[in-house]
């Protein structure tokens, strides 16, 4: 699992209310012949939006930064940068493709690196096994939620973001 995205979602209780999404989500599609199924793994983390463990240094994420080539817009001129973040105690690492200033990749994700480590140390490596949710998409399509057994036809509305039918709320103790 090479490729990512990273969505930042805020708000009161977003990572509580997220947190069973961490894992493996398989988007199944049949293939031109039809006669076998063409199956893609993703893996979803939900990371805190603040630092867990404050012990993490930045003096222990190194970078590496390389730029690609300017894109041309119809207005200005944007460099492209291609970046590796590692934290060198654990060997963690992160590549980055994306636009601006060296310095902004730096105040962007060198945060995101310290969740990540900070979420890893805490709960260790996401488990490849437990696949979370599996979207079938062509005629009839489906999803399934293997953790509820929760079931649904309407895989556009899904896709949209209609996920409210498959989270469960987090328990709050008072």
């Amino acid at each position: 699992m090479n490729d990512s995205v990273i969505l930042h979602i805020s708000g009161l209780g977003a990572t509580a209310y997220l947190l069973e999404e961490n894992g493996i989500h398989e988007l199944t599609r049949r293939s031109s012949d039809m006669n076998e199924k063409l199956r893609e793994r993703i893996q979803v983390e939900v990371l805190p939006g603040d630092v867990l463990n404050p012990d993490i240094s930045s003096d222990d994420i190194s970078f590496d930064v390389q730029t690609l080539h300017d894109v041309t817009g119809r207005l200005i001129q944007r460099p492209q940068w291609n970046a590796r973040f590692v934290h060198e105690p654990s060997m963690i690492s992160l590549r980055v493709h994306s636009d601006g200033t060296r310095q902004s990749l730096e105040e962007r994700f060198v945060p995101l690196m310290k969740s990540y480590v900070s979420a890893y140390q805490s709960r260790g490596p996401i488990d490849e096994g437990r696949i979370i949710r599996i979207y079938e998409t062509g005629s009839t399509g489906v999803v399934r939620d293997r953790r509820t057994g929760i079931r649904s036809g309407r895989v556009d509305k899904i896709f949209r973001g209609h996920l409210d039918r498959f989270l469960r709320l987090p328990e709050i103790n008072s």
